[in-house]
């Protein structure tokens, strides 16, 4: 007989349950229960002879059945059963087993205790309560919790059985109800999913059932999402969200087609978007206005070389904050971020650029306020103003867009840019990425 051993138990999340169990967290298995003294664990997943041998440092003997390990020792927890039943195996089948293989180590004294242990092995397959709460955050009103690893359609059916209203997506299941917590939305995006297709996500998934009416919810959502992906430190999840954008974007941008098949991701357009605007920079001092979270202005600094100065510039100076970290870690010392009004006549204050990009920013502004922009982003151009916008056929409310573009309506705010340099310009316009681009060129008068 050998023996194995599990560390004392960790309460990370103890909840009381209708028949007087309680929830656990061991560390070899997430998944466990207590039924009286015995400590149950779903083990079908587990490296069983790590598992053993853990246990035999810790003073257990240990017995093996077709469906069980049982471990014993003189110290609580003095038993722990160990079973290999999958979630599709029927209550009929465990039942069966319980009885025929631990009656001979005097688990059933009683009549109910093989219906105790049976209700026990169910909830070490249910891991709701425990795994769900120590991976969710509450933000803007909503509940979001990480569920990768669970089954959709089980949880589904679980918060139908609470009162909820569920929707299921690709990406999330939503569940609503009269009465707190409500709005839930659980998620099943991974560590490497975590970049701003995450915004197309909520956006084509949760938009159509009226659950992002504006750019602010989009917002709280997004960061309860990456913030699920390290919860108790929001700046650590960010910080893995920003450096992990920028390595798909560098490795995006190599590779991206000019044509993109209708199911890319947002990621995928953007790369194809920042290549084609990489191609058309030129000089040495650049303005990326309207930078939101800076991944342009860090790829131009990574991508091109002679570099003297990159100006990144947003409204809100919070989007910015990663790429400011990420500029520091990777030595980008030409790259700088000021927070500013594009509509304010202080933008000439920045100076004069050789290259200015404006990329899905003019759809933000109203049809007056984009005019004032764009007067403001041609006095500081000296020799290319790069304008690229989203084709849609109503503004996105939870982009915070305010207006929409099509290839006829862009091509006109190009004409009144040339207007404005008074036939000291041209212009090249193209489609590119769900959208198009502008390109004027200052030439000599």
């Amino acid at each position: 007989m050998t023996s194995a051993q599990v560390p004392d138990e960790e309460h990370t999340g103890i909840l009381p349950s209708p028949r007087g169990r309680r929830r656990i967290s061991v560390s070899i298995q997430e998944r466990s229960a207590r039924v009286g003294d015995t400590i149950i664990i779903d083990g079908h997943l587990a490296h069983l002879e790590s598992l053993m041998r853990r246990m035999s440092e810790g003073g257990y003997q240990w017995e093996e059945t077709p469906h069980f390990l049982l471990f014993r020792r003189d110290r609580p927890p003095k038993t722990i059963v160990v079973h290999r039943f999958g979630p599709g195996v029927s209550p009929e089948a465990m039942l069966h087993a319980i009885e025929t293989e631990l009656t001979p180590f005097g688990f059933l004294m009683l009549e109910e205790d093989a219906n105790r242990l049976l209700e026990g092995i169910q909830a070490s397959l249910d891991p709701l309560p425990v795994r769900l709460y120590q991976r969710s955050l509450q933000i803007g009103g909503w509940t979001v919790m990480q569920a990768i690893g669970l089954d959709r359609h089980w949880l589904a059916r679980r918060y139908r059985q609470r009162g909820y209203q569920v929707e299921i997506t690709p990406h999330f299941l939503v569940c609503t109800r009269q009465h707190p917590p409500s709005p839930v939305l659980l998620h099943w995006c991974r560590p490497e999913q975590m970049h701003p297709s995450l915004a197309g996500y909520l956006i084509d998934e949760l938009g159509p059932h009226g659950w992002l009416s504006d750019h602010q919810q989009l917002s709280c959502l997004m960061t309860a999402i990456v913030g699920t992906t390290y919860p108790g430190d929001l700046r650590r999840a960010w910080s893995y969200f920003g450096a992990n954008t920028l390595l798909h974007l560098l490795t995006l941008v190599t590779t991206a087609a000019p044509h993109m098949p209708p199911d890319s991701s947002t990621l995928e357009f953007t790369a194809t978007l920042y290549q084609r605007v990489l191609e058309l920079c030129a000089g040495k001092r650049f303005l990326d206005a309207g930078c939101n979270a800076g991944f342009f202005a860090l790829l131009l600094a990574e991508r091109r070389p002679f570099v003297e100065e990159i100006v990144g510039l947003d409204l809100d100076g919070s989007v910015f904050r990663v790429a400011e970290e990420l500029a520091r870690q990777r030595g980008l010392h030409t790259v700088r971020f000021v927070q500013g009004d594009l509509r304010s006549a202080e933008l000439v204050r920045l100076g004069h650029f050789d290259t200015v990009t404006a990329l899905h920013v003019l759809e933000h502004f109203a049809e007056a306020e984009m005019y004032q922009v764009l007067e403001h982003l041609l006095q500081v151009t000296c020799q290319h103003l790069i304008l690229a916008v989203p084709y849609e056929e109503q503004p996105t409310a939870g982009y915070g867009h305010r207006q929409c573009f099509s290839p006829e309506r862009l091509q006109q705010v190009g004409q009144w840019c040339l207007e404005q340099l008074q036939g000291a310009g041209q212009l090249w316009y193209e489609e590119v990425a769900r959208g198009g681009l502008l390109l004027i060129e200052r030439t000599a008068p």
